[in-house]
């Protein structure tokens, strides 16, 4: 079953995450959306496993509407930053308990909620789609983890917060 939603897309990506069992693998460009952060926490608090891989840039990685994952790794989260010279990771979506996926043109972002006009598909009870898209977040979770730090920003950001610990 697939459904689309061109409205309170937000709200609908909190619906289905607040549905999973056992995992959300997520593979977003940009994500600055609180709400869904602290949900996705209270996931992995709960033994959820939650994957996060997002742009290495400034609206994700230090910039004034950066939002800070340091609670949410604190508690078992993973977070991946996606570093490339030569591309940019513009991925959309989001996978819960290997079974629903969420994509669409919408940046988990504020803007993107508030003021863009965007979209989502919702998949439900499709192994194939559903099955491609474990494949590609695998692929991207590899290309990324493997890269070494080499963001000034994410670098400086590191020192800061090493720096800062007792």
């Amino acid at each position: 079953m697939t459904e689309s939603y061109f409205e309170n897309i937000e709200n609908v990506i909190i619906n289905e995450i607040m549905l999973a069992r056992k995992s959300i693998k997520i593979a977003v460009a940009w994500f600055n959306l609180k709400t869904i952060l602290d949900i996705l926490t209270i996931k992995v608090r709960g033994g959820i496993s939650v994957e996060i891989i997002l742009q290495d840039d400034e609206i994700n990685n230090g910039g004034k509407y950066s939002l800070n994952f340091r609670n949410y790794k604190n508690h078992g989260g993973l977070l991946i930053w996606a570093r490339s010279e030569n591309s940019t990771m513009h991925q959309k979506f989001c996978i819960i308990d290997d079974e629903t996926v969420i994509t669409g043109s919408f940046n988990w972002t504020n803007r993107a909620e508030k003021r863009n006009d965007e979209d989502i598909l919702v998949h439900k009870n499709d192994n194939k789609i559903a099955a491609n898209y474990v494949g590609r977040f695998d692929e991207l979770k590899t290309k990324y983890s493997s890269v070494s730090p080499t963001s000034s920003k994410r670098a400086e950001n590191t020192k800061r917060e090493i720096s800062r610990k007792p």
